[in-house]
C-alpha cells in the first residue's frame, strides 16, 4: 500500500465504524476501530505522518500562529510518528530530544491528503546557533591611550576581540569558541592583554593572539598592570593572587589568607608608585604588593567591606561595601587606615567614587547628594532629589557623569549642580535583569563611551554633548552544518 491518508470502514448489518489514518509506504501501524464507531461517513481533513532520523525523539503537533502549547502530541511508534484528523492549513512540528531541547519544523496539511514528513536533524543546529546569534552583544569596553576603543564581541557561539582604529576600521581577533573575556586592558605598544580561561593572552602589535601564561588552576578574572609593565591577576571568588613578569616570562602564585569560598569578592588596582592593592570584602582588610613582591595585610578595624583602591593625595583611598562609612583612606607615611566622613550606602551596594578637579566624589543615594572630599578632607555637596538611583559614577571634562537607573538616563552634572540628561538608548528585550548599560568610560579628550546590551553598536557622548551611534558590523559567521 503507497504512503497516503486512507478512510478505513468496518461495516455490519446494523452499524458501522470508521477511521482515517496516515499510512507509510512499508510500515505497518495498529488501528483501533472501536474508538471511532459513527454512522456517517468522515469529514474533511488529513494528516502527516514520518520517520524519525533517530530513536527517542517526539513530536508535538500545533497549529501554526496559535497560542504556543496548543495542539498534541502525534502517536510514535518505534520510529514512526503520525497525527490523524487534522483540518488543513499550517503546522509547526515541535520536535523533542527527550526531556530536552529540540528543533521545530513546518509543514503544510491538505484535505483528504498525507502530508509525509521528512524531519531534518540540521534544524536544531541552525536553531540552536541562530538563538545565540539573537543574543549578540558587545562587552569589557575600553579605551586606549590613542582614544581609540576595544571590546568584545560576543555573538553566541564565537567570541572575537574588536577594535576601531583612528582610520575607522574595524578589527577582530577571533578565539576559541565559547571564550569567556574578562579585564581587557589595552596597552601603550598598541596591543590588548585580557583574561581567558584563567590564562593570560594579548593581542600584539601585529595582530596576534598569544598565551603570556599557562592556564592557572583557579579562576582568574581580576587583572591589573603595574608601573613596571608586569600583570597582577586574582581570583574574583577564591584567595589567589597571581604575578607575570614579561621579562622573565615567569609567573608567580600568592596565597592569600582564606576566609570563606565564595565571600572574598577580591579587586586588585594598580597605584601610580609601583605598588598593586588587593582589597577583600569578605575578610574586610587589604593587601598592598611592592614591586619586588613583598606582600603586607592590613586588618581594617571598623566594618567596611573594602573595594577598589585609588591614589588620592599621598594616600590610598578604598571605597566600602557595608559600615556607616562609604570610603576609607590609607596614609602612606603612617600606614594607619581611618574611616571618611562619606555616608555608606548600607544596601548592599558599594558607595562609587570617581576623581574630579581636585575632589573625590561619593554617591550620597539616601541622602540623594554627591559628596566631594579635597585633599584636607573638606566636603562639597552637591544636593539633588533622594532617593538617588545613581550607577557607574565618572569625572570627566569637568563634570560627573553617571547612569540614573530611575529615569533610565545618562547624566552629566557640573559642579554647580546643573544637569544634562541623556536619555538611555532603546535596549533590545533581554531576561537577565541586568542593566542595559553598565559601565561609562571616558577618554581622554573628555569624550564617554558606553555599550547597550545586545545592541552591536558603540555609543559616544562628545565633549560638545553630541550622541553618536557607531555600528558594529561584525564579520559574518558561518552556520555549522
Amino acid at each position: 500500500m503507497p504512503s497516503g491518508y486512507y478512510s478505513i470502514v468496518d461495516r455490519s448489518a446494523s452499524c458501522s465504524a470508521f477511521i482515517s489514518v496516515g499510512m507509510l509506504a512499508g510500515v505497518a501501524r495498529s488501528i483501533s476501530l472501536v474508538e471511532s464507531i459513527a454512522t456517517a461517513p468522515p469529514g474533511a481533513g488529513g494528516g502527516l505522518a514520518g520517520r524519525t532520523p533517530i530513536s527517542g525523539l517526539r513530536v508535538f503537533v500545533s497549529p501554526v500562529d496559535t497560542h504556543k502549547g496548543t495542539g498534541s502530541w502525534a502517536i510514535v511508534d518505534d520510529r514512526s510518528f503520525y497525527a490523524d484528523n487534522l483540518s488543513a492549513g499550517d503546522y509547526r512540528l515541535y520536535v523533542h530530544f527527550g526531556n530536552c531541547c529540540g528543533f521545530t519544523q513546518d509543514v503544510s496539511v491538505h484535505d483528504g491528503g498525507l502530508s509525509v514528513v521528512h524531519l531534518d536533524l540540521s534544524r536544531y543546529y541552525s536553531q540552536v546557533f541562530a538563538q545565540s546569534a539573537s543574543q549578540a552583544t558587545l562587552y569589557e569596553l575600553a579605551i586606549a591611550p590613542d582614544g581609540t576603543p576595544w571590546f568584545v564581541e560576543g555573538l553566541g557561539q564565537v567570541t572575537r576581540i574588536g577594535h576601531i582604529g583612528s582610520n575607522g576600521v574595524l578589527s577582530e581577533y577571533e578565539l576559541d569558541r565559547n571564550a569567556n573575556v574578562s579585564a581587557l586592558t589595552p596597552r601603550v605598544d598598541g596591543s590588548a592583554w585580557f583574561l581567558s580561561g584563567n590564562v593570560l593572552r594579548q593581542i600584539t602589535p601585529k595582530g596576534r593572539v598569544v598565551a603570556l601564561t599557562a592556564e592557572q588552576p583557579e579562576r582568574i578574572s581580576e587583572l591589573a598592570i603595574a608601573r613596571d609593565g608586569s600583570a597582577w591577576m586574582a581570583d574574583f571568588m577564591g584567595s589567589n593572587v597571581v604575578h607575570y613578569d614579561p621579562s622573565s616570562k615567569k609567573t608567580q602564585t600568592f596565597k592569600l589568607p582564606f576566609v570563606e569560598p565564595g565571600q572574598e569578592n577580591v579587586r586588585i588596582t594598580a597605584s601610580t608608585d609601583g605598588s598593586v592593592w588587593c582589597t577583600s570584602l569578605g575578610g574586610n582588610r587589604i593587601f598592598r604588593f611592592a614591586s619586588d613582591g613583598a606582600m603586607t595585610q592590613k586588618d581594617l578595624p571598623w566594618n567596611c567591606g573594602p573595594n577598589t583602591v585609588q591614589d588620592w593625595n599621598n594616600a590610598h583611598i578604598f571605597n566600602c561595601w557595608s559600615g556607616a562609612s562609604g570610603a576609607g583612606l590609607i596614609d602612606d607615611a603612617t600606614g594607619k587606615a581611618s574611616p571618611l566622613d562619606v555616608p555608606g550606602t548600607n544596601d548592599s551596594s558599594v558607595s562609587f567614587s570617581a576623581p574630579l578637579d581636585g575632589r573625590m566624589w561619593f554617591i550620597d543615594r539616601k541622602g540623594g547628594a554627591f559628596v566631594g572630599l579635597d585633599s584636607a578632607n573638606k566636603k562639597q555637596t552637591i544636593a539633588l532629589k533622594a532617593p538617588l538611583y545613581a550607577f557607574a559614577l565618572v569625572g570627566a571634562n569637568h563634570r560627573l557623569w553617571f547612569i540614573d537607573t530611575g529615569t533610565h538616563e545618562i547624566v552629566s552634572l557640573g559642579i554647580d549642580g546643573r544637569a544634562v540628561r541623556y536619555p538611555s538608548p532603546s535596549a533590545p528585550r533581554d531576561d537577565t535583569n541586568m542593566p542595559p548599560i553598565d559601565q561609562l568610560v571616558p577618554d581622554r579628550l573628555g569624550n564617554i563611551w558606553f555599550i547597550v546590551r545586545h545592541d552591536m553598536a558603540l555609543y559616544k557622548i562628545s565633549v560638545v554633548g553630541q550622541v553618536e551611534r557607531i555600528a558594529v558590523r561584525a564579520r559574518r559567521i558561518e552556520v555549522p552544518r
